[in-house]
């Protein structure tokens, strides 16, 4: 259920992309990924093969995207110079079979056809970066789940670790008591405390940085602080999969462009936990917005 309601969507906040672009390795967990020889990158058109989906949807997530994937190594050369670079240092040279405004190249039991004109080559970032954006993919959901699976391990291993630090400290409480040490145990006893109650610290340090003037925060914002905060569960990505989860919940509503809560949860917004706002679109209209303090905040992480 988890991975599902992760997978529907895209990876919509640009800081967990950038987190997750290095794990390259998951796209060979998905399917073969073919690259060209020589130049470990792929054109639009292997990239649209490897996801399943036409080529101008790859054109389209680039053109709205071409300062993520530009950074990622994505970039735009003439066939005959990527035909010149597929021919220099390659123990193995690929064969190449010239055609009419074209080429063809053989490698292992595939072949790719690249025109002579502009074409555009994605290394392995930039197409982890488009399986992470990419909508009816099936390939760049599973690319998705994938790296859901390696954050949640990440995740268990910081428990892990935890764990293990805790039971260090509780035996260094016991060692001292076994030697009779109570300036010992006192210490150890303060460094198991202050140890338990880290995040609680840090969670009150971080959270002014979110604080509006009302000390109100926007869905955004929420979701960001649930990742500080390490309360964020897996299949909360973004403020539209917080808003869905938040609609599913039967706590708020959808009317036109604006979020409002249902009747029986006007309690929020009267008790101080909801914070309604008008905001002035860019199309001159002014929408309701729903903005969530600290407490509110609070209420969520309840509903996990």
């Amino acid at each position: 259920m988890t991975n599902l309601k992760v997978t529907i969507e895209v990876i919509e906040n640009k800081g967990d992309r950038d987190n997750l672009v290095e794990r390259v390795e998951v796209l060979e967990r998905v399917k073969e990924l073919l690259l060209l020889p020589n130049m470990e990158m792929a054109t639009t058109s292997q990239v649209a093969e490897f996801y399943g989906v036409h080529i101008e949807s790859i054109k389209s997530l680039v053109k709205d995207n071409r300062e993520e994937v530009c950074k990622d190594g994505y970039l735009v050369k003439p066939g005959k110079e990527i035909k010149d670079e597929l021919g220099r240092s390659y123990k193995d040279l690929p064969q190449i079979e010239n055609k009419l405004g074209h080429f063809i190249v053989h490698c292992k039991s595939n072949q790719a056809k690249i025109n002579y004109g502009k074409v555009g080559l994605f290394p392995k970032r930039a197409i982890l970066r488009v399986g992470m954006l990419l909508r009816d993919s099936e390939v760049a959901k599973e690319v998705r789940t994938q790296l859901l699976n390696i954050e949640e391990n990440s995740t268990q291993e910081v428990k892990t670790q935890e764990i293990d630090q805790e039971m260090t400290l509780e035996m260094n409480i016991g060692r001292a008591i076994s030697k009779g040490d109570y300036v010992a145990v006192a210490i150890a006893v303060k460094e198991l405390e202050d140890y338990k109650n880290r995040h609680t610290i840090e969670k009150a340090e971080k959270f002014d940085n979110y604080l509006d003037t009302d000390g109100s925060l926007t869905v955004t914002q929420v979701v960001d602080k649930l990742r500080e905060l390490g309360e964020k569960p897996t299949y909360i990505r973004s403020a539209q999969s917080l808003n869905r989860f938040l609609r599913e919940e039967g706590i708020q509503y959808k009317r036109g462009n604006s979020w409002y809560v249902y009747q029986r949860y006007e309690y929020l917004v009267e008790e101080g936990y909801v914070v309604n706002r008008q905001v002035l679109r860019n199309d001159g209209e002014y929408t309701n917005q729903l903005r969530w303090t600290p407490k509110g905040v609070d209420f969520i992480i309840s509903l996990f």
